[in-house]
Formats: structure tokens, sequence, C-alpha cells
């Protein structure tokens, strides 16, 4: 896989959460965090990085993140309790 997703702590949270992203190879990557249903609510910075997720604006839920290329996808679920 050219990208997964690493360690996302803590996990719970609340509101901010650190996601550690793995990427392999160079290659053009999608990072969105998204909701149960699919609801697109961020874009990510690009980068090969950790990347501070902030949900001040958010309610509290399971919610998913992943890392998408052409070739895969990898998510987690993180945990968001205000």
């Amino acid at each position: 896989m050219p990208a997964t997703l690493g360690t996302i702590y803590p996990n719970p949270y609340n509101p901010v959460t650190n996601i550690a992203l793995n990427i392999l190879e160079n290659t053009e990557i999608n990072r969105q965090a998204l909701n149960l249903i699919e609801q697109l609510l961020t874009q990510m910075p690009s980068g090969i990085h950790q990347v501070q997720f902030v949900a001040d604006n958010l309610a509290s839920g399971v919610y998913l993140v992943e890392v998408k290329t052409e070739s895969s996808i990898d998510q987690k679920k993180v945990l968001l309790m205000k």
C-alpha cells in the first residue's frame, strides 16, 4: 500500500486528536475526515507528517478517518466525546 494511517491519539478525543500518515511512495493522496454516513467534514492539509484534527464544531460521535490513493484506501474509527 502506498499510504496507510498510523496511530491516532488520543482516541477517544475532545476536541483535538493527532493522526499519523505513513506515506510509503510518492503518490497523490486524498485525506478526508468523514462521519459514518460519509459526509465530507474537512480536508486535511497536504504533506507527509502528523496532522492535528480539531473538531470544535462537530457533535460527539464516531467518525472515520480515511487516507485514499489511486490503488488503496485505509480507514480508522475515532470517537469524539464532548
